[in-house]
């Protein structure tokens, strides 16, 4: 899968393939996965507060749940059970938040947060877009900033490609 994102008002292509994790290990040392899973600590911010909004969810009637649908826009509610106009809401709700923000990471958190291991995953797709970048160092030299929390949310997608597997 590749994307074409800006950063720093350059435009850069970034790839996953197969070889992303090989590239990843013999460039930095350690596994793509174990450093995917720790990032997605931070990155999925807050499962306790999704378990709290479909609590929140579940004391509503059927008539309430469509009421919130029909204000978010959403179409074929209307035959829906009580279980998929929930999942509906919270689908609706996950997408339009589908933003990094640093605000939401709790403390107890914190220590996942390793922007050295978020660096490492834009520079290895960097590279797998094009293979013609240098070296990690020189080429996030060439950066004046790296925004992360406008970056993180663009590559989400591939890092999840990443790591899902395609059903047959």
């Amino acid at each position: 899968m590749e994307k074409t994102i800006s950063i720093d008002g350059k435009q850069v292509r970034l790839r996953t393939s197969a070889a992303t994790p090989l590239r990843y290990k013999m460039q930095f040392g350690t596994d793509y996965f174990a450093d995917l899973l720790k990032l997605s600590k931070v990155l999925s911010n807050g499962g306790d507060e999704d378990e709290n909004r479909k609590s929140e969810l579940k004391e509503l009637n059927n008539d309430e749940l469509k009421s919130i649908l029909k204000s978010k826009n959403v179409e074929g509610y209307s035959k829906m059970n009580k279980g998929q106009l929930i999942k509906a809401i919270l689908e609706t709700e996950k997408n339009s938040e589908a933003t990094f923000d640093m605000e939401k990471i709790s403390f107890e958190d914190l220590h996942y947060l390793d922007t050295m291991v978020i660096y490492n995953f834009i520079w290895v797709m960097a590279k797998s877009g094009d293979e013609n970048i240098p070296d990690p160092f020189t080429w996030l030299d060439d950066f004046e900033t790296m925004p992360l929390e406008e970056i993180l949310p663009e590559i989400a997608e591939l890092l999840e490609a990443s790591v899902r597997t395609k059903k047959k």
